[in-house]
């Protein structure tokens, strides 16, 4: 088995392939610079947006419909990949030595690519429900109770975490003397491709000056990052704008203030009666000194 180190899962770059290649240390250079700050912006983001919609859905008397059970699993499986992201910026940061251990390499890298997964398919989830809803209301009532959605949503869990599987048994951790570097990469088998692309190998390193593999590592890393950035837009775009999530948002809001309004009107009940019982406490020892003089 032929070793392939690739740096952060968000980038999926071949760290061999950047000796020798002019494009690729520009590639780094930016990956240094532009990489960390977009991968903490997208988490802190990810994490207040995220975080807001499972407190509404969570601090909500009334009980979840069953597409706002598919929304609050989205909302938790985007929350868990967001809150990995910072370690893949710290690893950026750090030059790709990962300063975490093997156990957090295994773990950070699970929680992305299982929460990656389960949040393609709860979008699935949410576009099926939605389906069935307009298109055949009446005929597929038992598919849209509660219960068979949190069989669903439990279903895909299982699944992404299946899908992880592949991460827990390739990460590995490993010093790396020729980059010296301590990078978190994963151990993949080598496959060759007998179809040949010649045209498109002489193009990009006649008209770019990087070879063709260089050029689909810099494809990916940025398709991978605007990926990262649907953990932000889903709250957004499936919850926060919809009608019933605002509605739902004034109901908790206004519950909040009559809690409030109910706790201060105690607390200066019981002010009151303390202050009252004091006061008679008072005149009563004054009548009594006065009975005894």
């Amino acid at each position: 088995m032929d070793k392939q180190v690739l740096v952060p899962v968000a980038t999926h770059e071949d760290q061999n392939s950047t000796n020798g290649n002019n494009c690729s240390s520009l590639q780094l250079e930016s990956i240094d610079t532009v990489v960390p700050i977009y991968i903490l912006v997208i988490a802190v983001l990810g994490i207040i947006f995220n975080v807001f919609v499972l407190m509404v859905f969570c601090l909500h008397k009334k009980a979840c419909t069953v597409a706002e059970i598919y929304l609050s699993n989205l909302a938790a499986a985007d929350l868990i990949l967001v809150s990995c992201l910072p370690f893949w910026a710290v690893y950026a940061v750090n030059n790709f030595n990962w300063p975490f251990g093997g156990a957090m390499c295994k773990l950070v890298n699970i929680s992305i690519t299982m929460n990656v997964c389960c949040s393609i398919y709860f979008l699935v989830l949410v576009s099926i429900d939605r389906y069935m809803a307009l298109v055949h209301p009446l005929s597929h009532e038992t598919l849209r109770r509660p219960k068979f959605a949190k069989l669903s949503c439990l279903l895909v869990w299982a699944l992404g975490l299946l899908l992880s599987v592949p991460t827990l048994i390739y990460r590995e951790v490993e010093n790396l003397p020729d980059i010296n570097a301590t990078v978190c990469y994963l151990q993949l088998p080598k496959y060759h491709c007998n179809a040949a692309l010649p045209l498109w190998s002489w193009l990009a390193q006649v008209l770019v000056g990087c070879s063709l593999d260089t050029i689909v590592d810099i494809c990916k890393q940025i398709f991978t990052y605007l990926a990262f950035f649907n953990s932000v837009l889903n709250p957004i775009l499936y919850v926060i704008v919809g009608k019933n999530f605002r509605r739902k948002v004034k109901e908790l809001f206004k519950q909040w203030s009559r809690k409030r309004t109910a706790t201060l009107s105690l607390n200066s009940t019981r002010t009151s009666t303390l202050t009252s019982l004091s006061r008679s406490v008072k005149a009563a020892d004054v009548s009594g000194m006065s009975t005894r003089l």
